[in-house]
């Protein structure tokens, strides 16, 4: 036990508040003999401009009479027998000697019930009273006490404890509810790892799983509230109306009037929370962060529109595993589409949409849309309205570009990097403006472009023979195989990819 000798001029109400949240607003219980010099700590704490109402609880017939003449509202003469709906933020309380136990037991009931408001409680009793009961020692451990202890506080010779707790009702009941939790249907085990596997290290599979089954039963409580909470608003909605009914019934008067301040938008509906809260859980299943982090904006967008899909779908363990199938089959498309996007943006500028020719081998008389060259020269728009801030500024770290022209790069790299995992992301300066890795350097010129040189060709081809195939401007891979015209086109164009069987799969 740890005693602080008290100090004369210390008082007991600064003891009481000092671990008392500050508020701008406050419903304060006071059960205090000296209940004035309370509530002028708890202003000069909290400000006196701020919100804060006091009640009282009292029978000190000299207390009473200063109280009222301040016109405080004293809501009990025993607190022991106080029975109210109100509920407060705190309940600070020099009790009865031989009532201090029973005081704070009552206290912490209180608190309990309330359903709105967490409540700070604030205690003096003797360590005599603390020590005789176990029971009482036994419920304060469960709330994480404060227990200060003092002598001196009283002449009476004896150490006294103040005792200072938060009780919140909502944050319990809500760990009760998620302890009884949904207990889904597992067994499904091997095909959810084999579909995390496609999105996630190895290492993080087991993690993952975990998290995944904690969300699903989250979800699955999370409704359950939901659905609790409209019935309630229906059942206060029937019952006020039902009491306005019977009011008039038996008084002959129709002067009832009660509107209640919760407001429900017209639009608010359970179907439309529950659609709201699915997408939500939703994305925190499939938001796999290491997997989007390779994914290009273009490839990340398309993760998304899947991902707002899956509201549709409740949230159970057999859909997770359709969605990452979903997900593992479309794989090779996302990598496609953010091929297709990146190359797009490089030549759309050189392409002719109006050209009839469908083969560059077989007819098509210029290569400055059928694939990107060795260097590249970007224009300023590319990088939207705010390059211009790059253009006449001379720059030492590649982090010091303008966030337009660095998720320009970035984004690139990404790409590249679903082709090959092994592309370098940092760059050195060789001068002001001009960067490189081993991958590509590129350099910004303050008419407003940029440059690009690429090192590794072989991975280029790649970005080229990937697009081309799709757009329909070199060969197919059937007629790579049968025809040796288009066998020719392969060797002349893009022999440094050798055999590109393994690129359409």
């Amino acid at each position: 036990m740890n005693i602080t000798q008290i100090a004369k001029e210390l008082k007991v109400e600064k003891l009481l508040c000092k671990n008392m949240p500050k508020y701008s607003a406050h419903n304060n219980l006071i059960v205090n003999p000296q209940s004035l010099p309370v509530i002028e700590e708890i202003n000069e704490l909290n400000g006196r401009n701020s919100s804060h109402s006091f009640s009282i609880v009292s029978n000190e017939e000299d207390s009473l009479k200063e109280i009222k003449s301040k016109n405080f509202d004293i809501i009990a003469y025993d607190f022991l027998s106080l029975e109210t709906y109100l509920e407060f933020n705190t309940i600070i309380m020099v009790p009865p000697i031989e009532q201090q136990v029973q005081y704070l037991m009552k206290a912490i009931l209180l608190a309990s019930t309330q359903v709105e408001h967490a409540c700070f409680i604030s205690s003096v009793i003797s360590t005599e009273a603390l020590a005789s009961n176990n029971g009482t020692l036994k419920m304060l451990d469960k709330h994480n006490p404060e227990i200060d202890y003092y002598e001196n506080l009283y002449d009476d010779g004896k150490t006294y404890a103040v005792i200072s707790l938060v009780i919140d009702s909502k944050k319990t009941e809500m760990l009760d509810i998620l302890q009884t939790s949904y207990n889904p249907r597992y067994g499904k085990s091997d095909k959810l790892e084999t579909g995390l596997s496609t999105l996630i290290a190895d290492k993080e599979v087991q993690n993952r799983m975990k998290e995944i089954r904690y969300l699903v039963s989250a979800y699955h409580q999370h409704v359950h509230v939901i659905k609790n909470f409209y019935k309630a608003k229906h059942v206060r909605e029937a019952f006020e109306s039902k009491i306005k009914s019977k009011i008039k019934e038996v008084t002959s008067r129709n002067t009832f009037y009660y509107h209640t301040p919760v407001s429900y938008s017209y639009e608010s509906n359970i179907n439309n929370e529950i659609m709201i809260l699915r997408k939500n859980y939703w994305e925190q299943i499939l938001q796999t962060q290491e997997f989007k982090n390779q994914l290009t904006s273009h490839g990340s967008s398309l993760m998304n529109e899947k991902i707002a899909a899956a509201r549709k779908l409740e949230v159970t363990e057999e859909n997770i595993i359709l969605l990452l199938t979903a997900l593992m089959n479309n794989g090779h498309e996302i990598i496609l589409e953010s091929c297709l996007e990146w190359f797009e943006k490089i030549t759309n500028y050189h392409m002719n949409s109006g050209s009839k020719n469908i083969h560059y081998y077989n007819g098509w008389k210029t290569n400055k849309a059928h694939k990107i060259n060795k260097k590249v020269i970007i224009p300023s728009y590319a990088f939207g309205r705010f390059y211009y801030l790059n253009s006449f500024k001379k720059t030492e770290s590649f982090e010091d570009l303008n966030y337009s022209t660095k998720d320009y790069i970035n984004d690139l790299l990404k790409m590249f990097k679903l082709l090959d995992p092994k592309v370098p992301t940092e760059f050195t300066m060789i001068e002001y403006n001009h960067f490189e890795n081993d991958f590509m350097r590129f350099k910004l010129f303050a008419k407003g472009t940029m440059h690009i040189w690429f090192k590794d060709l072989e991975l280029l081809e790649k970005l080229n023979f990937v697009c081309g195939q799709h757009y329909g401007w070199i060969p197919t891979s059937e007629d790579i195989k049968n025809k040796p015209e288009a066998q020719e086109f392969m060797n002349e164009h893009f022999s440094i990819l050798g055999d590109t069987t393994a690129l359409n799969q």
